[in-house]
């Protein structure tokens, strides 16, 4: 069944059918364009994770094929939904440099979430960098200039840390303290630290 068929089966509602034949005959004939097709219908159909598994056999199908840009860009968008974040910047470092230039602006964004709760700071700055450049924003200071603006070094950072912080009770003044320790903790690479400051500093303002 050509991919021109899949789609007339989709349109018409005829899901059973289509998910049918990538679940026997597809899978069988090693169809490489019929799994490129499904990784798309499958998010259509809400299926993040089938949509991985359509992609996956994609590759494996396709004879020395090239990763696809526009197959990437679904695949970073599911791994992302999983909170496969390891699984991103696998999709996302398959590509050449100038392919990933060409993905979507939302696409880089979860690529670079997913690589901002690796640890990965600085590729993360690299793709918000490139997508401020392509849209013309004005460029940000870097995450080790705002640390060294913020607390001067790392020590200081952790003597801030150590010192805490007194409640107040202007909710304007708790969201600029919560950010102050949670670039402290950020600071330290203690990203889980850091995230649960800005969680309890959400509960307490939405309060």
């Amino acid at each position: 069944m050509d991919v021109i068929a899949l789609k007339q089966l989709e349109t018409g509602g005829a899901f059973a059918e289509v998910e049918g034949y990538l679940a026997g005959e597809a899978l069988r004939r090693r169809d490489a364009a019929a799994f490129k097709y499904a990784s798309a219908y499958y998010i259509r159909r809400g299926k993040p994770a089938k949509s991985l598994e359509c992609y996956s056999h994609y590759l494996a199908f396709a004879d020395n094929a090239e990763p696809d840009g526009e197959a990437i860009a679904l695949a970073i968008d599911c791994a992302r939904r999983l909170e496969k974040h390891a699984l991103v910047r696998e999709y996302l470092f398959s590509l050449a440099p100038k392919e990933r230039e060409k993905l979507p602006s939302a696409t880089l964004m979860s690529a670079a979430h997913s690589l901002i709760h690796l640890g990965q700071l600085e590729e993360a700055e690299k793709i918000l960098g490139f997508i401020r450049h392509r849209s013309g924003v004005p460029q940000l200071l870097t995450f080790d200039a705002l640390i060294e603006q913020k607390f001067g070094n790392l020590a200081n950072a952790r003597a801030f840390i150590a010192r805490g912080s007194k409640e107040t009770a202007d909710p304007v003044q708790n969201v600029q303290q919560a950010l102050s320790i949670a670039l402290a903790y950020m600071a330290d690479r203690n990203y889980k630290a850091a995230e649960k400051v800005l969680t309890n500093c959400k509960a307490s303002v939405a309060a």
